[in-house]
């Protein structure tokens, strides 16, 4: 859950890092995690570090968020356009 103070502390890493930095940071991240999905093995340390990834990315996903001036709202809209589409493809079976 984001708290005023993780948005604090987000809105003053982008600040003294610089919005170019963080998108590099994002995509660094999501390299990781793919790394790590990768090379998953089962184990509790693989499935421990496939976590830390995942919160890596989404931290950076909501920098961009911030980045890019995207309201909670439109990001919402978005997560249900997108939920919307999976359900009807499932209901499908496609």
């Amino acid at each position: 859950m984001l708290t005023e103070e993780k948005v604090d502390i987000m809105h003053k890493a982008i600040e003294t890092y610089g919005t170019d930095k963080q998108v590099l940071k994002t995509i660094e991240e999501m390299s990781e995690l793919t790394k790590e999905l990768c090379k998953r093995d089962g184990s509790e340390e693989s499935f421990d570090r496939i976590l830390e990834e995942m919160v890596d990315v989404q931290i950076m996903l909501n920098e961009l968020a911030i980045i890019f001036n995207y309201s909670a709202k439109e990001v919402i809209q978005w997560e249900d356009k997108k939920f919307t589409r999976l359900k009807n493809r499932l209901e499908n079976g496609e």
